[in-house]
């Protein structure tokens, strides 16, 4: 079962390098955004294959200090990219004044628990005849879960509440963003209410990053278009 997951971790990975490249030299303010969520996805990967994959302590403590970090990151970039693209103001001081320096503090006291374990510990526990090493959270531990977990549904609202003000025509820009949000959400909230060792939510992560890359950029404008000339027809 380790083989297979972390086989599969590595079969994503592979593809983030081309993307991000990709990201990279477009100059599209919503494909530098998807950037950012596609960087920081990476290192939640990486550190969670770590987890996985050692049997000390150390590293495991180490190396889910990256995996939280990075998954609070996660949040604020999509929540970003979600606000950008259904044009909010709003959202954009939000993040700029309210989420950033939340999120910032949230990382310093994520990587302080390398020293001073406050948040969370380390245990072993078996799966499949393997050992692994799970986290065991602290109540400040699920003020972090919360923050992640509440940006996923204020991106969900806001999506939400955009396609219900646009006319039905152009209500296929938000559905696929919508339906990936709610999969990422649903899939992260089963890993942290089991003791499950693997942390399939980053495949899901990294399967919408790509679909909602090849919709947003690719797919939609076109149907979008065409809906718009067939209307006008």
């Amino acid at each position: 079962m380790k083989f297979i997951f972390v086989l599969l971790m590595f079969l994503v990975l592979a593809t983030f390098p081309l993307g991000i490249k990709r990201l990279f030299i477009r100059k599209d303010s919503l494909l530098r955004r998807m950037f950012y969520v596609l960087l920081v996805a990476s290192i939640s990967l990486v550190s969670h294959v770590i987890v996985v994959l050692t049997q000390n302590e150390t590293v495991a403590t180490v190396a889910y200090a990256f995996y939280f970090s990075s998954a609070t990151w996660i949040s604020v970039f999509v929540f970003d990219v979600c606000g950008y693209y259904v044009g909010s103001k709003s959202a954009y001081n939000i993040v700029k004044f309210c989420i950033i320096p939340i999120a910032i503090i949230d990382n310093l006291a994520v990587f302080a628990n390398i020293f001073y374990p406050f948040m969370y510990d380390v245990y072993f526990t078996r799966w499949f005849g393997d050992f692994y090493l799970h986290y065991r959270g602290t109540v400040f531990l699920l003020l972090h879960v919360i923050f992640g977990h509440a940006l996923f549904i204020y991106s969900f609202v806001i999506l939400l509440g955009r396609i219900l003000k646009e006319p039905p025509t152009f209500r296929i820009k938000y559905y696929s963003l919508l339906t990936f949000i709610f999969l990422i959400l649903i899939s992260n909230i089963i890993y942290v209410l089991t003791a499950f060792p693997f942390n399939f939510s980053i495949l899901v992560y990294a399967v919408c990053f790509i679909a909602s890359y090849q919709v947003l950029v690719n797919v939609l404008p076109n149907r979008v278009i065409q809906k718009t000339l067939g209307l006008i027809a």
